[in-house]
């Protein structure tokens, strides 16, 4: 005989409606014979009209006692899981109903009604905590940006986000079983036979979705490792948003022959790629060499970003502007107007070289050159380049 597993509502206080959905997988022959939080494991047999009664965990396991008093009454025992106990009958058998006053039923909910307020009490203050932990992140540390786009930060937004919908999740649990059990205290007894279609079919939809954002939110830095590469920059990268100093120098640049070998890569010509979710190209290249005619060293250092949008290229061309301020010696940047770049500031120092950081539409580039070349120089050639990737 056949099993199949069904995803559980997470609105479990729904008692009516989940004995009636158990009920209707058994007209169909899927009779259940386990449960847990996650999952409702149902077994092919013959199709046949059941009613089912569920009673709420109260905190002990069901006695010896209570089972036989259920059976007595011509309830057959199924299952128990950390929410339920649960219990069938054919309905011919017209088996008696355990619980006539509504009042006394109300009772056995005062357990989870206390572990659904404390669970919505520790995931908010968490939620809470960690919120106010990445904003003070925002607020004092000037690069948090670059190192959020760098995964520094990506795991502790997931983790808000994760306690966040488990914070919703939790005080919708407090608010049903206070709804129930203010339902039952005025004699309302339960619908056994609650339409249920619609509201799982909701619910099941918002659990596949939570479920798909779980393994998402975990896969994505295994992604981003995966992705993280480097290696000695290659002769030709035409396809790729990798300025030259060849093209820079109009084809008077030659390699430094001293190559600093390192894992089989050249560290003076060093290309090293990373992916994130909001910038998925990303790379930092260095270029070591001299001018072929008036043998001046020639070092340009690239670190090179294309966001998934135009407002996060500003907010990232800000953050590596703050982060990198150990190369201008806490000088302050000249912003310039230009007529590609959307923003441009340039440094310039006549030992250190030229500093520029632009932002053309998605794109951030990061310059550092040491060489004879002028800051303007420098600037027309990358934007001239930048301009065929926009």
């Amino acid at each position: 005989m056949g099993k199949i597993r069904r995803l559980n509502p997470m609105s479990y206080w729904l008692i009516g409606e989940h004995e009636s959905w158990f009920s209707h997988m058994a007209s169909k022959g899927y009779h259940l014979t386990k449960i847990n939080q996650l999952f409702s494991t149902f077994e092919k047999k013959k199709p046949a009209n059941m009613k089912y009664r569920i009673e709420l965990v109260n905190g002990t396991a069901l006695s010896i006692e209570q089972i036989d008093l259920y059976e007595e009454c011509g309830w057959d025992y199924i299952t128990s899981s950390k929410l339920y106990h649960i219990f069938s009958s054919p309905a011919e058998r017209d088996a008696i109903e355990i619980y006539t006053d509504p009042t006394e039923q109300a009772i056995t909910l005062d357990y989870l009604k206390k572990a659904s307020k404390k669970n919505l009490f520790v995931f908010a203050i968490t939620t809470v905590i960690m919120f106010l932990f990445l904003g003070s992140g925002l607020l004092v540390n000037d690069p948090f940006f670059y190192w959020l786009v760098h995964g520094g930060m990506m795991m502790n937004f997931f983790l808000i986000c994760i306690y966040g919908v488990n914070s919703i999740v939790m005080f919708r649990a407090y608010k049903g079983l206070k709804q129930l059990a203010m339902q039952l205290e005025q004699g309302q007894q339960i619908n056994h036979e609650a339409l249920w279609e619609r509201k799982f079919t909701k619910e099941w939809i918002w659990g596949v979705v939570f479920l798909a954002f779980v393994v998402w939110m975990v896969s994505t830095p295994w992604y981003s490792i995966y992705k993280m590469d480097s290696e000695t920059l290659p002769e030709d990268t035409s396809s790729e948003p990798i300025l030259r100093m060849e093209a820079v120098l109009d084809g008077q640049y030659v390699r430094n022959d001293i190559a600093l070998f390192h894992d089989d890569e050249d560290y003076n010509h060093y290309w090293g790629k990373e992916w994130s979710l909001l910038a998925p190209i990303m790379y930092e290249t260095r270029q070591d060499g001299f001018h072929r005619q008036s043998e001046q060293v020639e070092q340009l250092f690239i670190s090179y970003y294309e966001m998934r949008a135009n407002v996060l290229a500003k907010l990232m061309l800000a953050s590596v502007i703050d982060y990198k301020e150990f190369r201008r010696h806490d000088e302050e940047l000249t912003k310039l107007p230009h007529a590609v770049f959307d923003e441009l500031y340039v440094y310039e120092d006549e030992w250190n070289g030229v500093t520029f950081y632009a932002r053309l539409g998605k794109q951030v580039i990061d310059v550092h050159y040491i060489g004879e070349l002028s800051a303007d120089e420098l600037i027309h050639k990358a934007a001239a380049f930048y301009q065929t990737f926009e």
